[in-house]
């Protein structure tokens, strides 16, 4: 399903579905301090937090294509598009119409994006709509990083700042 509905369509060309929790080369190595210590997480299988076959390793430019994918609504129909970006949780919480949670995305200062966290892995994937700008971001933690902070949100934030003063996320 993944592959004829998503892989090949956007013609993905380093995204697989491995059944093991290999990485192909080359890899980002995770660090991570979850279990107590600062140890090495790269090749920890995720394969206990989601579905079978919904574990997915990627390269930056097929996720910037996922991003732009994402961010345009290529693969879904214009309604269900439109239900993903609702603004349904503007007003609860912490959350406005500038900021707020979709289905499955971040909506924030006209970015559509996702914040993968996960075992020393840390990502921001992204897309302005306005500029059909794509930008992703992927760190690893540092021995003294909070393991529940997004160390890739800080760059992102950055890079926003530098190249669309406009739409920066603060």
């Amino acid at each position: 399903l993944m592959r004829d509905r998503i892989i090949r369509p956007l013609r993905l060309r380093n995204t697989a579905n491995p059944l093991t929790p290999a990485i192909p080369k080359p890899v980002l190595h995770a660090y991570t301090t979850e279990r107590g210590r600062y140890e090495e997480s790269t090749f920890w299988n995720p394969s206990w937090t989601l579905a079978r076959g919904a574990i997915m390793t990627s390269s930056l430019t097929d996720v910037l294509t996922s991003a732009r994918a994402i961010g345009t609504g290529a693969l879904l129909s214009p309604t269900a598009f439109k239900q993903m970006l609702a603004p349904d949780t503007a007003g609860l919480g912490p959350w406005d119409h500038q900021t707020y949670y979709g289905f499955g995305v971040v909506v924030k200062q006209g970015w559509i994006a996702q914040n993968p966290l996960f075992h020393g892995y840390a990502g921001v994937m992204a897309y302005l709509p306005e500029r059909e700008l794509s930008i992703a971001v992927f760190s690893t933690k540092t021995e003294q990083g909070d393991p529940d902070v997004n160390s890739s949100e800080h760059l992102f934030r950055r890079i926003t700042q530098i190249l669309t003063p406009d739409h920066a996320i603060d």
